[in-house]
């Protein structure tokens, strides 16, 4: 069993602390604490050689700036501790490191040191610091290549090894093929500060990479593990910060509200009962458009941090992008359901308030009951054109017109929806049709551009005639008039397939079967989201400009 000693056993810890924001200045007072302490409990009184670093913290960190620099640094005077303060961006980043007495030095404090021992020492340091958001305690060794070949002896060696905080508890494995390294991490963390522990072990010839791994790569900066760490931390905080209950909370109480309304517009409408409610249903769509707006920057902001893990190290733990991963699908998922809340709400909100101005006389008839008009609702809908349809024979018009309704039977049933003779308006050469509302537009729009385009691709191919498709998509309020559709939504989408836009565009690109404008609203909820199923690079940001009407879209040409 003597051959399955671990030697040369350290610990590095790494603590991440708030470097803005109101609890910043007591992280920066505790992290001056545990400087004060290594000084005078473990002789940290020296300065670490080439580095330039003063061995006193100030008394107050610079704000000026951002970017990363170390504060101060100090150690032991034979080396075997030391310590460095960095602010790295927002973050206050304090390392240090536990390391035996080597060589001829075998006496004194650091003689035949141990994880165990060096533990005890941290959590005295440490006592009372309750600031910080993210700390990580490695205790890192090297094994033999013999040793690693003793498989679960190993492992049960390692584990008698292990300080208690690790004992007892289930831990991750992650092999790094590049390094041949194995890392541990205990399955539970100390939730009220985020502590992780890991266990890292290389062989000997290793042990210099590991170093400038976990500890120092020689310079001043901070090491790559525990960069990705901080990312990790501040994901984690996220993670531990958020709770979908006070969205679902307020979605329930909108759709309560917007009952409420509902049945008051039942009723004749000036009564007060409906303008109490109107006030109240303003009051919801500010605190909805609020926290909605707050929940898509928390998104944004770990998206970054996401995509940050793999730059940082190039291979993240599995555990890591599982985790960050459920926590953008449920940030998504909120953002999603809060949005269309907001956006009935916002309707609703319109139509009432429009009701409830106008005298009584206009809200009732003379004779029976009172007569109301169709209610708009937010859907997403889209019109085709067909690219040259003026120019055929007439029998060649009713055959792409047979193909288009068939092609369009198609696409439907490639979205899982039923389009309703009410739901599709025909033009001649084209047609324009808007989906039930309530549908996910996230999902819809990618399966939509796509379906079309398989659907015109299968039916060219069976067709010597090619038929070429100008297509328009929207989102927005429809209602229905006397003749058809009625609203600012049927306008756009009309004046955006007929725009000089997107007509240069089907002449720019004569191989493309499929060329679309999508709404600057749609792009923003589905691509600008960052939704799957649509590369942004594949979009253009274009100015339609039709009549009287000026807005924002974004062009798709199919490959």
């Amino acid at each position: 069993m003597s051959s399955l000693a671990l030697t040369d056993q350290e610990l590095i810890v790494h603590v991440f602390a708030p470097a803005d924001g109101p609890y910043a200045d007591a992280a920066y007072e505790q992290i001056r604490l545990v400087w004060a302490r290594c000084r005078e409990w473990l002789g940290m009184a020296f300065p670490i050689p080439n580095t330039g670093l003063p061995v006193d913290l100030p008394a107050t960190p610079s704000r000026e700036g951002r970017r990363e620099r170390a504060l101060a640094g100090q150690q032991d005077q034979a080396a075997h501790c030391g310590m460095i303060v960095r602010r790295v961006h927002e973050v206050m980043n304090l390392s240090i490191r536990f390391a035996p007495a080597r060589g001829a030095d075998h006496t004194g404090k650091f003689a035949r040191k141990d994880w165990a021992e060096f533990e005890n020492w941290w959590t005295g340091i440490s006592s009372g610091v309750n600031t910080i958001f993210g700390a990580a305690q490695i205790y890192q060794t090297k094994i033999s290549a013999k040793q690693k070949s003793r498989g679960q002896e190993l492992v049960n060696a390692v584990l008698r090894q292990l300080p208690l905080s690790m004992h007892g508890k289930p831990c991750r494995t992650w092999h790094f093929q590049n390094e041949g390294w194995v890392l541990w991490e205990s399955d539970t963390e100390d939730e009220g500060r985020g502590v992780r522990n890991f266990a890292i072990l290389v062989s000997p010839a290793q042990d210099d990479r590991l170093t400038e791994w976990t500890w120092s790569r020689g310079d001043l900066a901070a090491p790559v593990f525990a960069h990705y760490l901080m990312q990790c931390a501040m994901i984690r905080q996220e993670i531990r910060g958020w709770t979908g209950e006070p969205v679902e909370r307020l979605a329930d109480e909108v759709d309560g509200r917007l009952d409420q309304v509902h049945s008051l517009l039942r009723e004749p409408v000036t009564g007060p009962g409906l303008q109490a409610e109107l006030r109240r249903l303003r009051s919801n769509v500010a605190d909805m458009t609020t926290t909605l707006t707050r929940l898509r920057k928390i998104r944004h902001r770990v998206g970054i941090l996401v995509d940050n893990l793999s730059r940082v190290i190039g291979e993240p733990l599995a555990w890591d992008l599982m985790d960050a991963h459920q926590l953008v699908h449920q940030l998504d998922g909120r953002s999603h359901q809060l949005d269309l809340s907001l956006q009935n709400a916002t309707v609703v909100q319109e139509i009432a308030q429009s009701l409830a101005s106008q005298p009584l006389a206009q809200e009732q008839a003379l004779d029976g009951p009172v007569q109301r008009g169709n209610p708009r609702h937010i859907r997403m809908g889209f019109a085709v054109d067909i690219v040259g349809y003026s120019a055929r024979t007439s029998p060649h018009r009713d055959a792409l017109q047979e193909r288009l309704a068939a092609m369009l039977e198609q696409v439907a049933a490639d979205l899982g929806v039923v389009v309703a003779p009410s739901d599709r308006q025909d033009t001649g050469d084209g047609m324009n049709v808007f989906l039930p509302p309530d549908l996910e537009v996230h999902v819809v729009l990618p399966r939509l551009l796509m379906a079309w385009l398989r659907r015109l691709c299968a039916d060219n191919q069976a067709h010597a005639d090619r038929m070429r498709l100008r297509m328009a998509v929207v989102l927005g309020p429809v209602g229905t008039a006397a003749i058809g559709y009625s609203g600012q939504t049927i306008v756009e989408m009309s004046r955006m397939l007929d725009s000089d836009v997107l007509r240069q565009a089907v002449r720019d690109h004569p191989g493309a079967d499929l060329v679309t404008l999508v709404s600057d609203q749609l792009y923003r909820y589905v691509v600008g989201e960052g939704y799957p199923g649509l590369n942004p690079a594949d979009f253009h940001k274009c100015r339609v400009e039709a009549r009287s009407f000026v807005a924002d879209a974004w062009l798709w040409v199919a490959k």
